[in-house]
């Protein structure tokens, strides 16, 4: 799966990946449907490092960027993940839940 991965984001970033490793799955308000009910959908958060930067306008595909401002205000779920990401305290080191007790 990483592989195939690895080469559809090196495909529609036109760089290529030097590491790749998955965080976590989240729910986010996207939009309102017809009715006016709030549509939800669940993304998937990576961490990658890219071989080169590439701007947020280079991808045509669902590949979205969100900026440290722009992430304080997307209302993601569950909280805790939320919160360890607008801190940049979410790595691999350092992982978003806590301890059984």
């Amino acid at each position: 799966m990483h592989d195939a991965l690895r080469r559809t984001l090196a495909e529609h970033l036109n760089a290529g990946i030097v590491r790749l490793d998955f965080f976590a799955a989240v729910e986010h308000h996207t939009q309102n449907d017809p009715n006016g009910r709030p549509v939800h959908e669940v993304a998937l958060l990576f961490d990658l490092t890219l071989t080169e930067p590439v701007p947020a306008a280079s991808s045509g595909c669902e590949l979205r960027w969100a900026t440290d401002a722009a992430l304080r205000e997307i209302d993601l779920r569950p909280a805790a993940i939320a919160d360890r990401l607008r801190s940049s305290a979410l790595t691999a080191n350092d992982v978003w839940w806590s301890a059984v007790t």
